[in-house]
């Protein structure tokens, strides 16, 4: 039987949670890396027409701290969103994210701001991807389902440049509690449009990153560049770049002139844009009428 996505990416972020538990329990801290390998591992094997990645080879130093980039796009491919990451697992020893506003010496820039200015060069959103297991004494912090759900969770840098300003808090319940379960990436079952529209996964995810709401901004190329000499803006385009479109034709890849440990490609579903069964009533009832959301 063929998983939906939702199901993998709420699997291996359980057993994300579930290994860090093992580690924990043995005094033993497990890298961002290996944990990144094995979930890219179960993607591509678990998921081979809808998961496109290549890893690039570079000399340790560089590959420590680098970022991936991750490219959201639709069964037609005429949707795509991009996002730069970077990973970051929690310090079972200390319960914190201990890098997380890691800063390299001589004042050069904090990480977040490196990895913040790197994404805005291409117009991709930057997020971190946390891996993480909760302390037995941390409570009422998981906001979008079990404990398990967030083994593997997104936080979006603007959330890291906040708690830098209240002191570098990098706790796990001052960070955790502003993250959300990275399967909320796929697990869009439905999203209501007044007019009926297609919507697709890059639209929804990026109305819901960029303006906290799935239906802003539907059908507009955010993504587009901006005028000349400008990078483009983050958000939805219509066509990835270059090297994206020949990962995804099965082309080999020359290592990429960018701090890159590898790129990933997620192609998802279209969403269900049909308004839920009593929606329209529940309009009338509110005196909205026709006048709903677009």
């Amino acid at each position: 039987m063929t998983l939906h996505l939702c199901h993998t990416f709420l699997k291996l972020a359980r057993e994300t949670h579930d290994r860090l538990k093992a580690a924990r329990s043995v005094g033993h801290q497990l890298l961002e890396e290996t944990i990144t390998d094995l979930n890219i591992l179960a993607l591509k094997s678990l998921h081979p027409t809808e998961i496109y990645c290549q890893t690039f080879t570079k000399p340790q130093e560089g590959i420590n701290g680098a970022d991936w980039e991750w490219w959201l796009t639709d069964p037609t491919r005429s949707r795509w969103l991009g996002l730069r990451v970077q990973a970051k697992v929690l310090e079972l020893k200390s319960d914190t994210f201990a890098h997380l506003h890691y800063r390299p010496k001589r004042g050069r820039a904090y990480q977040s701001t490196r990895l913040k200015t790197a994404a805005e060069a291409d117009g991709l959103i930057p997020m971190y991807c946390l891996y993480a297991h909760p302390p037995a004494s941390a409570t009422g912090w998981a906001k979008h389902g079990s404990n398990e759900a967030y083994g593997c969770a997104l936080l979006q840098v603007k959330d890291v440049e906040r708690l830098r300003r209240r002191g570098k808090s990098n706790d796990f319940v001052s960070v955790m509690s502003r993250a959300m379960p990275w399967a909320l990436l796929v697990c869009i079952g439905s999203a209501w449009s007044s007019d009926g529209r297609t919507l697709t996964l890059p639209d929804v995810i990026s109305g819901a990153l960029l303006h906290g709401d799935p239906l802003f901004g539907f059908g507009e190329e955010e993504g587009a560049t901006a005028g000349p000499r400008q990078p483009p803006r983050p958000g939805v385009r219509s066509a990835p770049p270059d090297y994206v479109s020949a990962l995804m034709e099965g082309q080999p890849l020359a290592d990429l002139d960018k701090a890159l440990r590898g790129v990933l490609v997620i192609q998802g579903p279209l969403v269900d844009s049909r308004p839920p069964e009593g929606f329209q009533e529940w309009q009338q009832r509110r005196g909205m009428g026709s006048q709903g959301r677009d």
